[in-house]
């Protein structure tokens, strides 16, 4: 593979970025790991990752971060720090800088450069649609909802070739019993709603290059598997419109 079909991964230090990034250097697939903190990335991704800095709330770090030509960029950002490091109780407006701005700063140094081929972003289940489970979520993440509303209408409009993948719980290994679902109707997040941040990552490298999910969204839960079925993966993400 050339280096023109290089993939990069945003958020790659820690959770669902992690594992997109080391699924990737399994498949022999050039990965490019952007991080504001490159030492940490070094020693958390496999040494065949390429690291280079970039700051997705620093405009100015980011165009030349993306001026490389890319099959597809990965973005997987969240806010970190505050109560047990996943930004629990800090700011609005702190959340909102990295939630939606990071989305924001990125798109448009993508656009600029006009060398990414597909802009590949996780978000939530049912952001559109509130459940329970998510306004508790607004009240210890305050504005994380709305930020996440906005971050892909952002993408949405940008012009850039997207697919947004809209995950359930996320959870660190495999806890339901129920299959693989993906769709694309206006459900809200409930507590049957998870997904292995493993099959997620499986789900993300999937959609790299796949026409199918080119300027879809839709939402992923389920997943009874450690390793998801490859073949039946590929056909339910063919069923998008």
């Amino acid at each position: 593979m050339s280096e023109k079909q290089s993939v990069m991964v945003i958020g790659s230090t820690r959770g669902t970025g992690n594992l997109v990034v080391h699924q990737l250097i399994s498949q022999g697939i050039p990965c490019i790991v952007m991080a504001r903190n490159p030492s940490k990335a070094r020693n958390l991704c496999p040494q065949a990752a390429k690291i280079i800095y970039g700051d997705v709330t620093q405009p100015d770090s980011l165009e030349s971060a993306l001026n490389c030509d890319l099959q597809a960029l990965v973005y997987t950002v969240d806010v970190t720090g505050g109560l047990g490091g996943r930004g629990f109780f800090l700011p609005r407006k702190t959340i909102r800088d990295v939630v939606y701005q990071g989305v924001v700063n990125t798109v448009n140094a993508a656009k600029t450069t006009g060398k990414i081929k597909q802009f590949i972003l996780l978000s939530t289940l049912g952001a559109n649609n509130p459940s329970w489970l998510l306004k508790i979520l607004d009240l210890i993440k305050p504005g994380a909802v709305a930020a996440s509303q906005d971050k892909v209408e952002y993408l949405k409009r940008s012009g850039l070739n997207y697919t947004i993948v809209q995950a359930g719980i996320l959870q660190n290994k495999p806890t339901t019993n129920r299959p693989l679902v993906i769709n694309q109707k206006n459900i809200q997040m409930q507590l049957n709603t998870k997904i292995s941040r493993a099959n997620l990552a499986q789900v993300m490298v999937s959609c790299i290059g796949n026409t199918h999910t080119y300027n879809r969204s839709f939402n992923v839960y389920g997943g009874r598997e450690v390793i998801l079925n490859s073949t039946e993966l590929q056909s339910q993400l063919s069923l998008l419109v």
